[in-house]
């Protein structure tokens, strides 16, 4: 089944699975040769969950296979989620390598490259949150429940002791605002900041006073 150079203006569905990226052919599963020597190990929990997310968001990536070899490079997971969802065809994108060495190199990184990449904690709460407000499934992010409860309990929380005489270093009234400056130690401000980030701006503490966030260095 030919489909070369597919936009998303000419998208296909397989198994009811939409193909929503550019590939240059769809090619049967049984056609596909995985590598043999691929260290990437893919637990089943994860190939169903991947399979979940194929499901929900459509297929985005394609297969990569070698034309030098005529194997799978990257997609390996992607392949096993297929066979799960019983699709007869995927998407391929068919590449050249200089050597076997260098297609073995690209086979390691794809997935070792992705093992350097870190959460930055505020940002990854803001989309949460985003996603929250709108009712969207937050499982449809690969995070299971358990990860989920435990990323927003590890969260910096602010109490009434936060604001005591060792915390606050200065604070300044505006009457003209209805407002109150708090000025913090390095440590505290950067979970003030984190928190407020988390609930939206502005900041409201006890429905009175908006809370400005200054900073001091210790």
């Amino acid at each position: 089944m030919q489909a070369e150079n597919t936009t998303a203006s000419d998208l296909v569905q397989v198994k009811g699975i939409t193909i929503n990226c550019v590939y240059d052919d769809l090619v049967p599963i049984e056609d596909l040769k995985p590598n043999p020597l691929n260290p990437n190990v893919h637990p089943q929990y994860q190939i169903e969950k991947l399979a979940g997310l194929l499901k929900a968001h459509g297929w985005r990536i394609p297969i990569t296979v070698s034309i030098l070899s005529g194997q799978v490079v990257s997609g390996h997971a992607r392949l096993e989620a297929a066979r799960l969802l019983a699709m007869h065809c995927v998407p391929v994108d068919y590449q050249d390598f200089d050597s076997k060495s260098q297609e073995y190199a690209v086979l390691v990184a794809d997935n070792a490259i992705a093992d350097l990449a870190s959460f930055d904690n505020v940002k990854l709460a803001e989309v949460l949150k985003e996603l929250e407000n709108v009712d969207y499934p937050l499982e449809l992010t690969a995070f299971d429940t358990d990860q989920l409860k435990d990323f927003q309990s590890s969260q910096p929380q602010i109490t009434s002791s936060f604001f005591d005489d060792d915390a606050v270093k200065k604070v300044r009234t505006d009457p003209d605002r209805h407002s109150i400056t708090f000025t913090f130690e390095m440590a505290q401000a950067k979970i003030v900041e984190s928190a407020i980030k988390r609930k939206g701006k502005p900041w409201v503490v006890a429905g009175i006073f908006e809370m400005c966030l200054g900073v001091q260095n210790a």
